[in-house]
């Protein structure tokens, strides 16, 4: 009597598993992508952070340079000011990288299934 509703009931499962199916596979993707979104973002700024802490280095050999330039008389005060400078605005870009860095690791925790209690 009631076979046109249990097999109509029938298809609405089928089809309500196909579509959590669907969203399973979704979930999949969706976590594979930032999971390796993340892994290369770890993998740029550790790249960038190494170049930041050879150019803060550079800039460190600089102020020496200058200060030994100024003290034979071959250069201003100002000068040493000024390499002063470029060092502390590219150690303030290299702790801004580093801290890229950690919030690339904290995403990368986040999207292995990471718990924040």
């Amino acid at each position: 009597f009631n076979r046109k509703g249990l097999k109509a009931g029938q298809k609405r499962f089928e089809a309500a598993s196909i579509e959590s199916l669907y969203a399973y596979n979704k979930a999949i993707l969706t976590g594979f992508q930032e999971v390796s979104t993340s892994l290369k973002k770890i993998e740029n700024t550790k790249k960038i952070s190494d170049f930041k802490k050879q150019e803060v280095d550079v800039l460190q050999l600089a102020v020496i340079t200058s200060r030994d330039l100024f003290t034979t008389g071959y250069a201003t005060y100002l000068e040493i000011i000024t390499a002063q400078k470029n060092v502390l605005e590219a150690e303030l870009a290299l702790t801004e990288v580093q801290k890229d860095q950690h919030l690339a690791l904290i995403d990368l925790y986040r999207s292995l299934g990471g718990g924040w209690e």
